[in-house]
């Protein structure tokens, strides 16, 4: 029986030893995201979804105050009141509810009155605003 080495010589130069397959491997793409990081940006964009929310609401609060604002000065409205509507609505517009809380504060000692029951003013009293 004879035997021809040649071909197992040819077999094995054509595959590679396992350091050389290595070598040659590409290295996977970073495309799968850790099941945290993905967890992170759902968090993020309800955080953001929720800031937009309250934003959307203060814009529409501020749009009712201005008209019950103008409507007041055309019907002789007391001024302290107007100026409680158009402080709230200022509150509204730049996000910063302790200047409206100050503001009331104030309005009340100089002009001793109760906080009218108006839903747009009253309505985002102790709310987070963004």
């Amino acid at each position: 029986m004879n035997f021809d080495i040649s071909i197992l010589n040819d077999l094995i130069k054509d595959t590679a030893s396992p350091a050389e397959e290595r070598g040659n491997r590409k290295e996977p793409q970073k495309s799968i995201r850790s099941i945290r990081e993905i967890d992170n940006m759902n968090q993020a964009e309800q955080r953001a979804i929720e800031i937009y929310r309250v934003y959307q609401e203060n814009i529409k609060t501020s749009e009712i105050l201005q008209s019950k604002i103008t409507k007041g000065i055309q019907a002789g409205e007391k001024p302290e009141l107007l100026l409680l509507k158009a402080v709230k609505c200022i509150s509204l517009m730049t996000g910063n509810e302790l200047f409206y809380t100050q503001a009331e504060n104030d309005i009340k000692k100089v002009y001793v009155f109760d906080t009218p029951d108006d839903p747009e003013i009253n309505q985002h009293r102790n709310k987070p605003n963004f």
